[in-house]
C-alpha cells in the first residue's frame, strides 16, 4: 500500500495501519500545540502573569512555526495541499496574535510606544541575552523535577537537529525534482516547525520549574499538552519499528503528565 500522507509519500510499501491510526494524531499534534500556545499567550498578555522573556520565547517560536507551516504549504502542488490544511490553518490563525504578543513582551512592563530603531535594538539585545540565558538554563538543575525537564528538552532539541539534517539531506540529494519529493520535504518541514515550537515549550517548562511557577494554569496546560504530544510521538515511532525514540518520548510523556496532574492537585489545595 502506498499512501499519500506526510511521511507516507514515497514509492516504498508502507503499512496502512501506521498511516491511519497514530499518524493522524501525530499530524494533528502540531496544530494542537500551536493553538494551545497561542491561547495561553493571549491570556497571559491580558493578565500579565507570564515573564516577558518566556512570552518572547514562545511568541518567536510560534511565529517560526507559522512561517514554516505556510512555506511547507506553498512547496506542494495544489492537489496535495489538502494534507497540509490543518498546519496552514493553525499557522494563519496564530501568526498575527503571536506577533502582537511578541511586541507586547518586547515592551516589557512599560506601556509606552517606542520608535522602530529602539525596538530593533531591544530585539537584538533580547535575542543575544535570550540565547545566553537558554544556554545557562540547559546546564543548570537543582532537583529531580528540573533534571526531568532538562532531559525532555534535550530530547526534543536532538529530534529538532536530526529533523533539520534530514531536510538538508533530502533537498541536497533530490532537490524538488518531482511533486512527491517536494511533498516529502514539505512534510518534514511541518514536523520541524512543530519541533521548533515544542522545544520552546519544554524549555519554558524547565524555566518555570527553576522558578517554582508550576502551579500556574499556563504551565499546567503546557505540561498536559506536552504529555499528549510526547505520547503521540512514542506511539507513532513505535509503530514504525523504532525503539530508543519511543522509550524516551514515553518517559517524557509520563513525566510531564504526572507533573501537570500534580500541579492541578496542588492548585486546588491552595
Amino acid at each position: 500500500v502506498t499512501l499519500k500522507t506526510f511521511e507516507c509519500t514515497l514509492d516504498s510499501p508502507i503499512d496502512a495501519t501506521v498511516c491511519n491510526s497514530s499518524f493522524f494524531l501525530y499530524a494533528m499534534s502540531g496544530p494542537l500545540l500551536a493553538t494551545t500556545v497561542s491561547h495561553n499567550l493571549g491570556r497571559t498578555a491580558l493578565q500579565k502573569n507570564l515573564p516577558p522573556r518566556m512570552s518572547k520565547r514562545l511568541a518567536l517560536a510560534l511565529i517560526a512555526y507559522s512561517l514554516l507551516g505556510t512555506f511547507a504549504f506553498a512547496l506542494v502542488r495544489p492537489m496535495d495541499r489538502r494534507y497540509l490544511v490543518p498546519t496552514l490553518l493553525s499557522s494563519l490563525i496564530t501568526i498575527l496574535p503571536a506577533s502582537k504578543d511578541f511586541l507586547w513582551a518586547l515592551r516589557g512592563p512599560s506601556s509606552r510606544l517606542r520608535t522602530i530603531d529602539v525596538l530593533v535594538a531591544d530585539l537584538r539585545d533580547d535575542l543575544t541575552n535570550g540565547v545566553k540565558a537558554t544556554a545557562r538554563s540547559m546546564l543548570h538543575f537543582n532537583n529531580a523535577s528540573n533534571a526531568g525537564y532538562l532531559a525532555a528538552a534535550f530530547f526534543v532539541f536532538a529530534a529538532l537537529l536530526l529533523k533539520l539534517a534530514d531536510i538538508i539531506s533530502m533537498f541536497a540529494s533530490h532537490g524538488l525534482q518531482t511533486p512527491d519529493i517536494a511533498f516529502a520535504i514539505a512534510s518534514e518541514v511541518t514536523t520541524y516547525a512543530k519541533l521548533t515550537l515544542f522545544s520552546a515549550v519544554v524549555f519554558t517548562l524547565k524555566d518555570a520549574a527553576d522558578e517554582k511557577r508550576m502551579k500556574g494554569m499556563v504551565f499546567i496546560q503546557m505540561n498536559l499538552v506536552s504529555s499528549f504530544i510526547f505520547g503521540v510521538i512514542s506511539a507513532y515511532r513505535m509503530e514504525k519499528g523504532q525503539l530508543l525514540l519511543p522509550v524516551g518520548a514515553a518517559l517524557s510523556s509520563l513525566f510531564t503528565g504526572i507533573n501537570g496532574l500534580r500541579s492541578v492537585v496542588l492548585k486546588k489545595n491552595d
